[in-house]
């Protein structure tokens, strides 16, 4: 039985909680934009007066943004490179206060569909990622060669894409997205941790 109209962003909301239950019980990928509006109760050009598509019901309808006084903080520091540049991409990401966000996060690391459509919305800000990343190198190795600074950049960059994935697909059983995140962080520091060279204690014997 559909469930009563509701208008204005009492509308929106509802059609994200209807994908998102739907797509919790029946797999994304099996569930249609009639599904969802039958749920709610409505046309479904109401539903595309809200949302241009399916996937920005679970994506959010806002671009990827990094935010300034982040930027200019993660320039600055002289903290672990990856380890904050993680943070800064997560920072402003669309939708990360919403109530249901680790709901989110659970459609979208099942949908493959979703997650490539993700990843594209973190490559829309490559450039300007890169830049950022640019300036903290420039800032934290100030003998860094041109090229030195642009390769390590390009790095951090597809380092940080591969952790964006994690995110989206890790089973860490968090509470909340910050649990998720740190869980992340964490990983990423273990995983660093176990690239780095150790000398063989034999060597020094």
């Amino acid at each position: 039985m559909s469930k009563p109209r509701t208008r204005g962003p009492a509308t929106a909301e509802a059609i994200q909680n209807a994908a998102l239950d739907l797509s919790l019980a029946r797999g994304y990928d099996n569930v249609t934009v009639e599904d969802i509006c039958a749920e709610v109760g409505i046309s479904q050009r109401t539903f595309f007066n809200h949302f241009p598509t399916k996937d920005h019901v679970i994506l959010g309808r806002d671009r990827l943004e990094i935010d300034e006084p982040a930027a200019r903080k993660f320039i600055l520091s002289s903290g672990p490179l990856l380890i904050e540049a993680m943070s800064l991409i997560t920072q402003n990401a669309p939708n990360l206060g919403h109530p249901r966000m680790n709901d989110r996060m659970k459609v979208i690391g099942s949908s493959s569909a979703l997650l490539a459509r993700q990843m594209q919305r973190v490559s829309a800000i490559e450039e300007e990622l890169v830049e950022v990343i640019s300036l903290r190198i420039g800032h934290q190795v100030p003998g860094a060669t041109e090229q030195q600074v642009a390769d390590q950049s390009r790095m951090v960059y597809h380092l940080l894409s591969g952790a964006m994935r994690f995110v989206s697909t890790c089973d860490s059983h968090a509470d909340d997205i910050e649990q998720y995140l740190v869980h992340a962080r964490k990983v990423l520091a273990d995983v660093l941790e176990l690239s780095t060279v150790q000398k063989d204690p034999a060597e020094s014997a």
